[in-house]
């Protein structure tokens, strides 16, 4: 872990310049990639490893590039040319905001067509599920036809490529941290950089890593009055919410069957296992602060139970409902997906909303247990 007390994290947090935070770290990770030749070759490599692709040698990166289209005005924070003045990497840094509409497929479709080109976003680690559904839903409805395969990991980095004509095209996201520790680690070996201009790109990581692990590791979203009052009160809520959807639908000619399965609290939480009646397969939905932490659209959350609990699918069919839940809204990469909670809306409702997601996911499995 890097040593969080630098300057420029200092200047950034300490003196209160958060509305600028974003932008400086965008002017900060472009200076030292234009600087420093062996930083650019290690940005290059990460991307192209888990992509299997390589890329133009990139000979310059310009920071904020403004530009309009049919969803409105935007900014490209970070554009990476080869030497022939070709796009090669159009970058999105984020901390606290999110994906403005069209930065998926807007800026897909202007990767040039002649070669390799990489969307690359750059977000904090424990922001990163969140940012990637969102990030695949704005190519799927922005992206004009544009079609994605679907999302892979390598480590903690998210990528995946387009589909036919658009094969050269790829998207992939990595953190801060780890994007960071790449341009460390490379300016570490002997490089073709000068040993004094080194010494200096060394030392500009540093400050960046500096910041960022600031912002990663110790950002506190400050507690109001009513969150205090209202988190006790929420909790009861929550788990009564779950408990009423599994347990008042279960038994003899319900979807649901909670026979010899519990419920449990946790310090992530609390979980209550259930069964789908028709299929058979074992699941929970439950209160999670992990998965509510790394994606902040809902508390509530649905997964699998793990194929030891499902042993009478079979590996192979287990594996496919897992792969086919993956391809739904905003699942994680470990599986789970967030069940929404409508906003301003009173406890039946809310219910009744919560029922018909998890017999939507019902169905999905039961297409693929039934399937030949």
């Amino acid at each position: 872990m890097a040593d969080r007390d630098t300057l420029l994290a200092h200047l950034v947090l300490d003196l209160r310049l958060t509305g600028q935070v974003e932008v400086t770290a965008t002017r900060s990770l472009t200076y030292i990639l234009n600087k420093s030749k062996s930083a650019r070759d290690a940005m290059c490599g990460l991307i192209e490893k888990p992509l299997g692709i390589k890329l133009e040698h990139i000979k310059s990166v310009v920071a904020e590039d403004f530009y309009v289209s049919e969803n409105g005005q935007g900014r490209v924070d970070v554009l990476a040319y080869d030497k022939y003045g070709e796009e090669r990497i159009i970058g999105e840094a984020k901390f606290d905001a999110g994906i403005s509409r069209g930065q998926g497929g807007d800026y897909i479709r202007r990767l040039s067509p002649n070669g390799d080109g990489v969307l690359l976003f750059v977000a904090p680690y424990h922001r990163m599920d969140y940012l990637w559904g969102v990030l695949m839903d704005d190519v799927r409805e922005t992206g004009r036809g544009v079609q994605l395969g679907n999302g892979e990991r390598a480590g903690e980095i998210r990528f995946t490529s387009g589909k036919e004509e658009h094969s050269n095209r790829h998207v992939l996201m990595v953190s801060w941290r780890d994007l960071l520790q790449a341009l460390k680690d490379k300016t570490d070996e002997i490089t073709e950089d000068s040993e004094h201009q080194i010494g200096g790109v060394r030392s500009d990581i540093y400050q960046l890593r500096g910041l960022t692990e600031c912002l990663d590791y110790e950002a506190f979203m400050h507690l109001q009055e009513n969150e205090l009052e209202s988190f006790a009160r929420r909790w009861g809520d929550i788990t009564r919410l779950i408990n009423e959807v599994i347990e008042n639908n279960s038994g003899s000619g319900q979807p649901f069957s909670v026979q010899r399965l519990y419920r449990t609290g946790s310090e992530d939480g609390y979980v209550r296992y259930f069964r789908y009646q028709e299929t058979n397969v074992n699941a929970w939905v439950g209160f999670s602060f992990k998965y509510w932490g790394r994606n902040s659209r809902s508390p509530i959350w649905f997964g699998l139970q793990s194929l030891n609990s499902n042993k009478h699918l079979g590996e192979e069919t287990y594996e496919k409902v897992r792969k086919e839940l993956l391809h739904r809204r905003d699942a994680l990469l470990d599986g789970a997906m967030p069940i929404e909670v409508n906003e301003g809306k009173d406890f039946l409702e809310v219910k009744d909303n919560m029922l018909e997601q998890l017999l939507s996911i019902g169905q999905t499995i039961k297409s693929v247990v039934n399937s030949p």
